[in-house]
């Protein structure tokens, strides 16, 4: 386990959290980590590098793809080509795009540097910004917004501390729950909606670690009682998505706790699903 992973486990409460069904489980981070930068690989697009673990000349599926991007009929005569698509779709949403590419170049990972480089690049040519004229601006909205004030550090305070309240909670789900509220199901998930309520469940329990972690920052004022409630909640919810659950399932593409465990073999991933022969219309029914 790497240095990540294992302060990612101690972050989780490993050995801290007296868990039920299944979820004091041992789980793999390293390798759930080292998965998830290997769902980056497979969502690349333009000219798909060889060394793609996701690209055909690696025995992989994808090819390249959108190269007449900023140059194809409607254009503006500049090469767009490049970047991840976003989710398991065919778009690729430059927001969220730019969030993971930052998050994924902190990690001391090698294995995801090149990706981040060549998604980088993708950046370098749609966006030409003056970062000078832009700084300064930058810089004064955040003074007048209050930003780092003890005022602004209460009010981030009061709002997680109100998001783990909506999401730490002891309701069961029953068949009358309505949906985006949230509820713990039979086996222990936090549950918000019917569409994806892993991402939510696991989003919100990244949040909790965050928001339990030792030293400043938000949080700082908790007491160790409230900490490792939120670390344990956290746990549970990890658990729970890796495969500690009464199913035995886990939602993790290529991943499973025991031999005895099931995963993902049809993910909802457009890419991954359509037929390889292009004259085979992709819609919802080969997802």
């Amino acid at each position: 386990m790497g240095w990540f992973s294992a302060k990612f486990a101690v972050l989780l409460g490993v050995g801290l959290c007296g868990l039920t069904l299944g979820a004091a489980q041992s789980h793999d981070y390293a390798a759930v980590l080292g998965l998830s930068y290997r769902f980056y690989e497979a969502q690349m697009s333009g000219a798909v590098p060889s060394w793609s673990r996701a690209s055909q000349a690696q025995g992989g599926w994808r090819n390249r793809s959108h190269m007449q991007d900023g140059r194809g009929p409607g254009g503006i005569g500049v090469d767009l080509s490049g970047g991840w698509y976003d989710a398991g779709g065919g778009c690729a949403a430059t927001g969220a795009l730019a969030w993971a590419l930052g998050s994924a170049a902190c990690t001391e990972a090698a294995s995801i540097w090149s990706a981040t480089a060549t998604t980088g690049s993708y950046y370098d040519k749609a966006y030409v910004v003056a970062w000078a004229a832009v700084f300064g601006p930058a810089a004064l909205l955040l003074r007048d917004a209050g930003a780092g004030s003890a005022t602004v550090a209460a009010a981030a305070d009061n709002y997680v501390s109100q998001l783990m309240a909506t999401w730490i909670v002891s309701r069961t789900c029953t068949s009358s729950s309505p949906e985006w509220t949230v509820c713990n199901t039979a086996g222990g998930l936090a549950w918000h909606t019917d569409w994806g309520s892993n991402r939510y469940a696991a989003n919100i329990a990244m949040a909790a670690l965050a928001s339990a972690r030792d030293g400043s920052g938000v949080g700082a004022g908790l007491s160790a009682t409230v900490k490792r409630q939120r670390r344990c909640w956290a746990r549970g919810q990890v658990a729970y998505v890796l495969g500690s659950n009464p199913k035995k399932q886990s939602f993790v593409v290529g991943y499973k706790p025991t031999s005895s465990h099931a995963s993902p073999t049809r993910p909802h991933h457009k890419g991954a699903s359509c037929n390889p022969d292009y004259s085979v219309t992709c819609n919802w029914s080969a997802l």
